[in-house]
């Protein structure tokens, strides 16, 4: 089969509040900001992992995927976001969280008040639940976001 373009949003966001009391210091905080870092991190490379490997193997597919990391929601780059969209006409959104309100929504939400409208657009992440508790791997299979989920995902946008 011929090159179908696709779009893939990818949004990995980590919590970066913390607490810091009077007694900590300057030190202390720095550590404790350097941990937050890197666990955000970790999210960030395991999201855009996922998202390479499923990019992978629609190629094999002779299907191109265009990933794009988009680490805020506010603000919307909605210069790329209109590129993305014209060039491919195919959006697939892969949020480690909840998505109502999340990058897919927010992606959305420009896309109809600007009047583009994709050929077809597909949301991956926790539906509007209390997600309960597991590693980030057993949540991703239980609500259907994991490498399979998202390389189905690919392929229905595409028709395939």
């Amino acid at each position: 089969m011929g090159q179908v373009g696709g779009l893939m949003e990818i949004e990995a966001i980590a919590g970066m509040s913390m607490a810091i009391s009077a007694a900590q210091t300057e030190a202390a905080v720095e550590v404790a900001m350097m941990r937050k870092a890197m666990e955000m991190e970790k999210v960030i490379a395991a999201q855009m992992l996922q998202a390479l490997e499923a990019a992978a193997i629609m190629e094999q597919e002779g299907v191109s995927v265009r990933v794009v990391d988009m680490l805020c929601i506010k603000p919307l780059d909605e210069e790329l976001t209109r590129r993305c969209v014209e060039e491919t006409g195919r959006v697939v959104v892969l949020e480690d969280h909840l998505m109502n309100g999340g990058l897919g929504s927010t992606i959305s939400d420009f896309l109809m008040d600007n009047g583009i409208y994709p050929k077809a657009f597909k949301r991956l992440g926790i539906p509007q639940v209390f997600a309960g508790f597991g590693s980030g791997e057993e949540l991703r299979a239980k609500y259907g976001y994991d490498a399979a989920a998202t390389v189905d995902a690919i392929r229905a946008v595409c028709g395939k």
